[in-house]
């Protein structure tokens, strides 16, 4: 291998031959820049995902419970707020507990569940409601 012209046996250029404008890789700030918004999408995620895993659990509960309802009608408030509560057990989320509320409504039973979360984005912190009812006739 000729090491000043830069060329194999073949003929072919195994590097750039440094001309001006002719740049073969990334720059190391364009990696930098990069690498920055890569870590950002990473952190926000990290926040951001949980809080999907929980509201979907929450609207797996109502699901449930409206589900359970229909193959065995509830009678009672209580009833179901016991229910709810099981199913709060059962999915790890018993520090929602609080955020749920039963009521009766003529013969309707409502369950309404309310929470918030923040979501830190660096520059500032975002409050995201979460908010999901059930009606059972």
């Amino acid at each position: 291998m000729n090491w000043t012209s830069g060329k194999r046996k073949t003929g072919k250029s195994t590097w750039r031959s440094g001309a001006p404008g002719e740049q073969a890789g990334a720059s190391a700030v364009g990696t930098v820049i990069l690498l920055v918004i890569a870590a950002y999408a990473v952190f926000v995620g990290i926040q951001y995902v949980p809080q999907m895993i929980e509201s979907s659990s929450v609207g797996s509960i109502l699901n449930s419970i409206e589900h359970e309802h229909r193959a065995e009608p509830i009678r009672s408030a209580q009833a179901l707020r016991g229910k709810v509560d099981n199913h709060l057990s059962i999915n790890q989320l018993n520090h929602l507990r609080d955020s749920f509320t039963v009521r009766e409504f003529g013969n309707d039973y409502i369950v309404e569940v309310s929470y918030e979360r923040e979501l830190n984005l660096l520059y500032e912190t975002k409050t995201i409601k979460y908010a999901n009812s059930l009606t059972l006739h």
